[in-house]
């Protein structure tokens, strides 16, 4: 089989995606312009408050609002905070949807790093320009048995107890009162280049090395790397988001085993209050083993959520518009109701009687996020410290219509994701990675299957070889994990990463397959992420999410192949 070029495989790509982004652009530019008679602005808002956002979209446009007597409407768009950020250093990046009016990040750290690295995007914003739509700190979860072996509520925690336990081989058994059988300290936390909580954990765990005397000069520190090192060693991977952590670990509460999940997970307070709800639970359940707020002793940062109008816009009083109806009573009262600290006070009185593990004033430091060098500092040594990954790649070459383009999707998802992996040097053993391909269960096309030993990322692109191969997904990814269990490596992040088109119904031997995902030996436990394009069919997506979820990953289901890389390869 011949491999395209790298120039036909942008080629190919671009067009791919320009098609479905020339659709999304008609429908809203129908809505400016058509029967609505309306303006329109856009908000790029941050994951976590999204849903909210988009409350705040039904019923600012229902109320028929006006600027200079003309009607106007709000479209809110879901885009991850360092995903805009990136984005808007170099103009805007459509994959990510409509360019926006008004940026509301969850940190004023984007806001930072953004004129820091970019002379362009940077001059969009300014600091007297932006304003804070609603706060909420990030807080280490912890299960409520692990925290009361810590010694919650009596005893300060923070990040300096987190690296002690994170360093004892002993790992759980070496606290008294403790469960032996919870094994190493595992702890979840996000890719701080995409997610405001793991950048927020990384400054945390950086100012507590430091000792509070965190400049760009002292990131680099032998004994501070050490530190931040000691925490990332205990990493289980990273993510895109908290809700991967917490969705997972809700779908191990309800298997009666969520301790043998993760240790911690660095999320934000709002985050941890709506998954002691029930909200993470697709039936609103509450889950048996609640999560308890430790609030690092050291000090912790804040999300903020800033709102800024962007200067490109045309719509600056329209979008000022929505920001002064955000902070009228009945907004600020939902805000309080999703688990949020207001500008006007503090958690509500429903949420403190809940009995939810968070606390009204919480004794804490709150550390700036206002210095771009430290911030990118940061950043940049993570890159060279972090928990590296070994992650055997599963791609899927019959699931699209026809056995040719079953092999083009296979071959730029295929280099398109080894692009997001790190390759090391200069001393940086960087990431490992093997690939396989496979038939895929709705054809009978047989294009070989690559198999290279996990190595370093820039040998395995140069010895890539053929074999035949005729499984279906639930057997070879059954191989690949019995592959990948049998050469773990514990100071790796060792993972499988599914690429199918079409994976078709639920199969019978599915039960099977989750059962021997989920049943894996706790130290050695191998997680599957899962990539497919969007427009699956229900049943398809309901039987991928169950697959990862058994196997403590994801489904991603991503809208370009940029964010191929800036979403699933964040996991790693």
């Amino acid at each position: 089989m011949t491999l395209l070029s790298p120039l036909q495989l942008r080629l190919g790509v671009t067009i791919l995606f320009a098609c479905l982004l020339a659709g999304i652009a008609g429908l809203g530019h129908a809505w400016q312009s058509g029967a609505f008679d309306c303006r329109l602005f856009v908000v790029a808002s941050s994951q976590e408050k999204y849903p909210l956002m988009k409350e705040f979209e039904a019923s600012y446009n229902a109320a028929g609002r006006q600027v200079d007597g003309q009607c106007v409407k709000v479209k809110v768009e879901e885009v991850n905070s360092g995903d805009a950020e990136r984005a808007l250093e170099n103009g805007w990046d459509p994959s990510l949807g409509a360019r926006p009016d008004a940026w509301s990040p969850a940190s004023t750290a984007w806001l930072a790093l953004l004129q820091l690295r970019s002379s362009s995007g940077g001059s969009l914003i300014s600091p007297g320009e932006t304003s804070s739509l609603f706060r909420s700190p990030l807080v280490i979860a912890v299960p409520l048995p692990m925290a009361t072996a810590l010694g919650y509520p009596s005893r300060p925690i923070g990040w300096t107890e987190i690296l002690a336990l994170a360093r004892n081989q002993a790992g759980w058994a070496s606290v008294p009162g403790a469960n032996p059988l919870w094994g190493p300290f595992k702890l979840g936390k996000t890719n701080p280049t995409v997610s405001t909580s793991g950048l927020h954990a990384l400054l945390g765990t950086y100012n507590a090395a430091t000792s509070g005397n965190l400049t760009p000069e002292t990131v680099t520190d032998l004994t501070v790397e050490a530190f931040v090192a000691g925490i990332e060693a205990s990493v289980v991977h990273y993510g895109e988001t908290a809700k991967t952590f917490l969705t997972n670990l809700n779908a191990a509460d309800a298997q009666g085993i969520a301790l043998n999940y993760v240790s911690a997970i660095a999320v934000e307070e709002e985050e941890l209050i709506n998954y002691n709800r029930g909200r993470y639970d697709p039936n609103r359940v509450v889950p048996a083993m609640p999560l308890v707020a430790i609030y690092p002793r050291e000090g912790t940062a804040l999300a903020d959520h800033p709102y800024v109008v962007l200067r490109w816009s045309n719509n600056q009083a329209e979008a000022d518009d929505f920001r002064d109806f955000l902070g009228q009573a009945p907004q600020q009262q939902r805000i309080q109701a999703e688990g949020f600290r207001t500008n006007f006070g503090g958690l509500s009185d429903d949420i403190l009687a809940g009995d939810l593990y968070v606390q009204a004033n919480p004794p804490l430091a709150i550390l700036p996020t206002n210095n771009g060098r430290i911030l990118d500092a940061m950043v940049n040594q993570w890159k060279k410290i972090r928990k590296h990954a070994r992650v055997l790649i599963l791609v899927d070459v019959a699931s699209r219509d026809t056995p040719r383009q079953g092999i083009e999707w296979a071959t730029q998802s295929m280099i398109r994701a080894l692009g997001g992996f790190d390759s090391g040097g200069s001393g940086d053993p960087g990431d490992e990675v093997a690939l396989w391909t496979f038939p895929g269960v709705n054809g009978p096309y047989a294009a070989g299957n690559f198999i290279t030993p996990p190595g370093a990322l820039a040998q395995t692109l140069g010895k890539l070889k053929a074999s035949s191969s005729a499984a279906a997904l639930d057997t070879v990814l059954e191989s690949a994990v019995v592959t990948m269990t049998a050469t773990y490596e514990l100071a790796r992040i060792d993972a499988i990463l599914v690429m199918t088109g079409s994976s078709g119904d639920v199969q019978t031997s599915d039960l099977q397959l989750e059962r021997t995902l989920r049943n894996q030996p706790t130290d050695r436990f191998v997680r599957v992420f899962i990539v497919s394009p969007p427009g699956l069919s229900k049943q398809a997506q309901d039987r991928l999410t169950g697959i990862a979820l058994a196997g403590r990953g994801a489904l991603y289901q991503p809208t370009s192949t940029q964010t191929l890389i800036d979403d699933v390869v964040t996991n790693f």
